[in-house]
C-alpha cells in the first residue's frame, strides 16, 4: 500500500464510537460495541468490506488499544470487536488476538455468510481458530444474523457464545407482527440472543416481552471518540 492511500484512510477512519448493550437480566447497560465512524457522506458498510485484510487489521488493533488505554483497571465490562472471516482464518492475527486481555473482549464474526464460500479446509480452519479463542477465554458471537443463515449457524457446532440479531430483519418482522416467532428460530443454537435496531421504548418493551437476553441500538446513547493522529492523547 503506497503511503498516500495510507494517508487517506488515516484522515477517513479517525472517530470510533462506543455503542451500549444493554443486559435485560441486569437491567443496565453491560458491554459496548467499538465501530470506527466515516464522515457523514460515506456508505460505511461499502467502505469497510472493501478493505484490504491489513488495513481491517489495523483498525482492530487501533480499537484494541484504545479500550486499554480507557479502561486499564476496567474488567467488568466486555467490549464487542467485529472481525472478518478472513481475520479469523489468519492463524498470525489469531496469535496475536491470544495476547489480548481476555476477560473483556468479545469477537464479532461480521460476515457470517462468507461461511458459504468456504471449502471444507477453510471450514476446519476457521472452527479451530474460533476454539483457541474460546478456549483462552474469549467470546465469540455471530452479528448481523437473520433466519437465512441458520444453516450456517448449524455448521458452526455451537462454537459462539451469542447471535445478534439484524436490525432490518427485526424492523421487518414488526411490520409483519410475527417477531416472536421469529426470534424463536434462534434458541436452539444459542439461548443468548441480542436484538439490534431498538430505537425507542416501543422496541424496548417488545424485546423484552419475546425474551431478548441483551439489546442494542440509538435507544442508547453512544460515546464517540477522535483519535488523535499526533500523538497518544484522545479527543471525546
Amino acid at each position: 500500500m503506497n503511503h498516500s492511500m495510507n494517508r487517506s484512510f488515516e484522515r477517513q477512519v479517525n472517530t470510533i464510537k462506543f455503542e451500549p448493550i444493554f443486559c435485560c437480566s441486569r437491567n443496565e447497560e453491560s458491554a459496548h460495541e467499538v465501530l470506527n465512524v466515516l464522515p457523514p457522506h460515506y456508505n460505511s458498510e461499502l467502505y469497510f468490506s472493501a478493505l484490504p485484510t491489513s488495513l481491517s487489521w489495523d483498525l482492530i488493533i487501533k480499537q484494541l488499544r484504545l479500550v486499554y488505554i480507557l479502561n486499564s483497571k476496567d474488567t467488568s465490562t466486555l467490549y464487542f470487536i467485529n472481525i472478518s472471516s478472513a481475520i479469523f482464518l489468519n492463524s498470525d492475527c489469531i496469535r496475536e488476538l491470544l495476547y489480548c486481555y481476555k476477560k473483556i473482549f468479545a469477537f464479532e464474526l461480521e460476515d457470517i455468510s462468507s461461511i458459504q464460500t468456504m471449502d471444507n479446509k477453510k471450514l476446519t480452519i476457521l472452527s479451530n481458530n474460533i476454539k483457541r479463542l474460546r478456549d483462552a477465554g474469549f467470546s465469540i458471537w455471530l452479528d448481523v444474523v437473520t433466519d437465512e443463515f441458520i444453516p450456517y449457524i448449524a455448521g458452526l457446532n455451537g462454537q459462539f457464545d451469542g447471535i445478534k440479531l439484524d436490525k432490518h430483519a427485526f424492523w421487518e418482522a414488526l411490520k409483519k407482527d410475527n417477531l416472536r416467532t421469529f426470534v424463536a428460530k434462534f434458541p436452539q443454537h444459542t439461548s443468548n440472543v441480542l436484538i439490534k435496531g431498538i430505537e425507542n421504548i416501543t422496541h424496548f418493551r417488545i424485546a423484552k416481552e419475546v425474551h431478548a437476553k441483551h439489546m442494542q441500538g440509538h435507544f442508547w446513547p453512544s460515546l464517540y471518540i477522535r483519535t488523535n493522529k499526533r500523538s497518544s492523547f484522545l479527543e471525546a
